[in-house]
């Protein structure tokens, strides 16, 4: 038999009878099937039901050998409506399977088992008054509800960064008869929830409902909309905790991924122009960002001559020379070494710095030191 979404139940109840059972309580199975009633009892009192593909219930209880024989039937939750018809079986029965009678994903039902004893006039019936009580208490109170749950997913998404708020939604493959809840939570991808580069704000969420009658619910995450350039970026949401839910088996079904897109333009390359006095050795020049960026910046740079000139030994040529800021970087300082003419009466002369092959970089105008 193929077992695939293999689930196991055991509740006990007080059975008053074939109406519907009270489900204020009900407690969790992470997996096909829910007990939605939350009784216990005593170990000789054990009622229990197995599910295979959800069209295949085995009920399961404690022979008594007193009993003639069970009575046992599965209704749907009002207690009325037969989901698989009964059918009566002997003594030293301990269980029963149907077959071809579907449970639907969403829906509450309830499975019966009668104790019958053959009485006056030799006739079989079910148990009555104090010798029914007796014998449920027996075998499990005679009945209990459950609920088979629907499937719980999560949708991927993608947001701007200036979205302020988003939201991941929780569904449901099928509105549920009863409400169902879980627990949330953010973890790290290459979006972050800390330092300069913070994407978002973490979350840990416990006890989310999603009422009965519903299929989906959203969840909240606060987005970090910062002027640095970045990576666009994702975390991840996950699940734990569901009750009267299921997820499906596979690598990453409680997970979903949300990815962050950057909307900030590339860093502009600022730097200031100088005046130096003729015969200074060195000239300190600070290049700066307008944003740090959380990518790694290159460029070249370079002297071109103004009024100033190489040829006329005014300064000293540098040739192209790489410059890395790394992510979080502001500002890079490099110099230029100047020459003194002697007994050479001139204007006050300017020479240029030229800015090429740049990478994740936006503007940069050239420098002029003078």
């Amino acid at each position: 038999m193929n077992k695939k979404g293999f689930l196991y139940v055991l509740v006990l109840l007080l059975f008053t009878g074939c109406a519907k059972f009270g489900l204020d309580n009900f407690s969790f199975s992470s997996s096909q099937f829910v007990n939605i009633n939350g009784v216990t009892g005593g170990s000789d009192a054990s009622v229990d039901v197995y599910l295979f593909d959800g069209n295949i219930a085995t009920i399961n209880w404690t022979d008594e050998s007193d009993e003639e024989s069970y009575n046992v039937s599965l209704f749907e939750n009002d207690g009325v409506t037969v989901t698989c018809a009964e059918v009566n079986v002997p003594q030293d029965t301990t269980s029963h399977t149907f077959f071809g009678c579907p449970l639907v994903e969403g829906r509450a039902y309830w499975a019966l088992v009668e104790a019958v004893r053959t009485q006056a006039g030799g006739n079989p019936s079910p148990k009555t008054g104090s010798e029914k009580v007796k014998a449920q208490n027996v075998i499990g109170n005679g009945g209990f509800n459950f609920l088979y749950p629907p499937v719980l997913s999560l949708s991927d998404l993608t947001v701007n960064e200036a979205v302020g708020s988003a939201s991941v939604v929780a569904s449901l493959s099928v509105a549920s008869d009863w409400p169902l809840s879980f627990d949330w939570s953010t973890s790290d991808g290459t979006a972050v929830n800390s330092g300069i580069f913070k994407d978002y704000d973490s979350a840990s969420v416990t006890n989310v409902i999603i009422p009965a009658g519903a299929v989906s619910t959203n969840l909240s995450v606060v987005i970090t909309d910062d002027p640095r350039d970045e990576f666009d970026q994702t975390l991840t949401i996950s699940f734990s905790n569901e009750v009267a839910a299921k997820i499906n088996a596979g690598v990453g079904a409680r997970d979903a991924s949300l990815t962050i897109q950057d909307n900030d333009p590339e860093p502009d390359l600022i730097f200031t122009n100088q005046t130096v006095t003729e015969g200074d050795s060195t000239t300190n020049i600070t290049m700066s960002l307008s944003e740090i960026s959380e990518k790694t910046i290159s460029f070249s740079y370079s002297t071109v001559d103004g009024t100033a000139t190489v040829a006329d030994g005014d300064y000293v040529a540098i040739g192209a020379t790489p410059v890395t800021f790394n992510p979080g970087d502001n500002d890079v300082v490099f110099s230029i070494a100047s020459s003194e003419d002697v007994d050479v009466c001139e204007f006050d002369e300017t020479v240029g710095i030229q800015i090429s092959a740049g990478t994740n970089i936006g503007s940069a105008p050239s420098n002029v030191v003078s």
